[in-house]
């Protein structure tokens, strides 16, 4: 974790093929900036003279408000980049500079950004949550933007700006994004399809749909990746679903790890999952002796009266004490707490390393759904956490989904049914 200094998070220069993940940047560019110049220049995390460099699993937020025409992204594609340089996976909120920079002198194919969420990135200010591109050779499908505020995609070179040429603005593509905002600015000469706007307009866009996506909770994402996990599901019924376009090299898996085809239609967003509906029973199971706790750390911590799952938690302090708990069926949930001690959890399924999971926030997330699961072959199986960093790591409740078909006998159906 990286967090208040004055500067940009992570850069990463003359790399070939490097990953960059599972970091947390917060709160830069707050201090030391008076009396020099350059540090207005600050990005969260980005390459330079580097080749098919990959960010994911990353989180940005609050990088201060720089003052007029200067940078403030949480992601950007610096000089002198050659390849692909791939954003994915990545989660930025409240960067007063908007999402990310394409700078006009990387010499890279293409920039990809894809399965992305943003939250009100560039709110209160003029940026809004840009796409601030700089140079030809843009890739951006299948992300979730929310702000109250504007939505930009163009292009700007220089302070103050100077047009671009029209050999910057070619190769521009928007597929498949989900964007909710208030405000607009969308460059014309880019290639809008299958997006949805909500709030807005947007630009033109011949297969676009301007209907609520019905978005779980948009707005509730806080510090840690996690905390975003169930705010940007999609509801049943939600217009999002299903579809997309086909991207066929869509990396294969969506925000939440749920496997996104290479030859159906996709929902639009960073969410390729089921919609949510009440015929989805989620079978809470206690943090009890349907579980097992290895290690000698572990206690219990009852009647906390903050939001538990049946208000209490089993917690462990040490570092790679675990536990498990085996469940039958598709998928499972992870119900802890996010918290400023809590810290990083590593997940495996069936013995094998899925990812890590930061449950670090600001204030206290109760029941908050840290690790989301989805897509696993019927039958039984066992996921494990591990405790690697923070001063705790709290487990409240397990969830298993269960599906009810529509001819179970659950459904009771009134009126002309068919």
């Amino acid at each position: 974790m990286i967090r208040n200094i004055g500067r940009d998070a992570i850069i990463v220069g003359g790399a070939d093929a490097p990953v960059i993940e599972y970091n947390l940047a917060l709160d830069l560019g707050h201090i030391n900036r008076t009396g020099v110049a350059d540090q207005r220049l600050i990005a969260g995390m980005f390459p330079f003279v580097s080749r098919n460099a990959l960010f994911q699993y990353n989180e940005v937020g609050r990088i201060a408000d720089l003052g007029p025409g200067q940078d403030g992204e949480a992601w950007d594609n610096d000089w002198g980049n050659t390849g692909t340089v791939t954003y994915q996976y990545n989660y930025s909120h409240d960067n007063a500079g908007g999402i990310i920079l394409q700078q006009e002198n990387t010499r890279t194919s293409w920039l990809v950004f894809r399965y992305n969420i943003s939250q009100n990135d560039g709110a209160g200010t003029d940026l809004g949550a840009r796409f601030l591109i700089d140079h030809a050779g843009v890739q951006a499908y299948n992300n979730t933007i929310y702000t109250t505020g504007k939505i930009q995609a163009y292009c700007q070179l220089g302070n103050p700006a100077i047009p671009c040429g029209s050999a910057l603005n070619q190769n521009v593509f928007f597929w498949n994004n989900l964007f909710v905002g208030s405000e607009q600015n969308f460059d014309s000469v880019y290639s809008y399809d299958y997006n949805a706007f909500y709030g807005i307009t947007g630009p033109y866009d011949a297969h676009k749909s301007n209907a609520d996506p019905l978005l779980y909770a948009p707005g509730a994402g806080s510090d840690g990746w996690s905390s975003v996990l169930t705010a940007y599901r999609l509801r049943a019924g939600s217009p999002a679903l299903e579809t997309g376009t086909v991207v066929s090299y869509n990396g294969g898996k969506d925000f939440w790890g749920q496997t996104v085809s290479s030859s159906s239609p996709p929902n639009r967003g960073a969410f390729n999952g089921a919609g949510m509906t009440q015929a989805v029973s989620m079978a809470s199971v206690r943090n009890d002796s349907q579980l097992s706790y290895t290690g000698s750390s572990w206690g219990v911590s009852s009647l906390r009266h903050v939001g538990d799952y049946k208000d209490d938690v089993h917690y462990a302090t040490q570092n790679n004490d675990f536990f498990t708990f085996t469940f039958t069926g598709d998928g499972v949930d992870l119900v802890s707490e996010t918290n400023s001690d809590q810290g990083d959890i590593d997940l495996y399924i069936d013995g094998v390393f899925d990812r890590t999971v930061s449950t670090y926030s600001a204030t206290r997330v109760p029941q908050a759904h840290v690790y989301v699961k989805r897509g696993l072959s019927a039958g039984t199986h066992t996921i494990k956490g591990v405790k690697k960093s923070g001063t705790y790591m709290t487990v409240d409740a397990i969830t298993v989904p269960a599906y009810w078909n529509d001819t179970d006998g659950n459904f009771l159906y009134s009126g002309s049914w068919g």
